[in-house]
């Protein structure tokens, strides 16, 4: 009885860890496919945001660590970071209307 007990065990574990690993390529087929498309929104972003963005999402670096490699004062990097993604963020919603250079230059101009 034990051995069928031990038996309905493995087999149970071994069907979780296989569901577990398809949910995981799914997931990595999923963002990379997220990431192409991002890389390819990236690419109309102004450089001063892109390289920052870059540097933060691609790269992995903290603002801290983006600052001192670009020479930037902590409080220039957090703001192009996040009038970057603004950038972003605005320029798919206007590509879903139709209109994907019909942003607002004003919310987003360097400081």
């Amino acid at each position: 009885m034990k051995v069928l007990l031990y038996r309905a065990r493995a087999c149970r574990q071994r069907l979780l860890e296989e569901a577990q690993q398809q949910q995981v390529a799914a997931s990595a087929s999923r963002r990379r496919t997220i990431s192409e498309t991002a890389l390819r929104k990236l690419q109309h972003v102004p450089l001063h945001y892109r390289e920052v963005i870059e540097l933060a999402y691609l790269q992995h670096l903290s603002d801290q660590e983006i600052a001192a490699h670009l020479r930037l004062p902590l409080g220039t990097v957090k703001t192009r970071l996040a009038r970057g993604v603004y950038y972003l963020l605005t320029m798919s919603s206007h590509s879903n209307k139709g209109s994907e250079t019909n942003w607002n230059k004003e919310e987003c101009m360097e400081e």
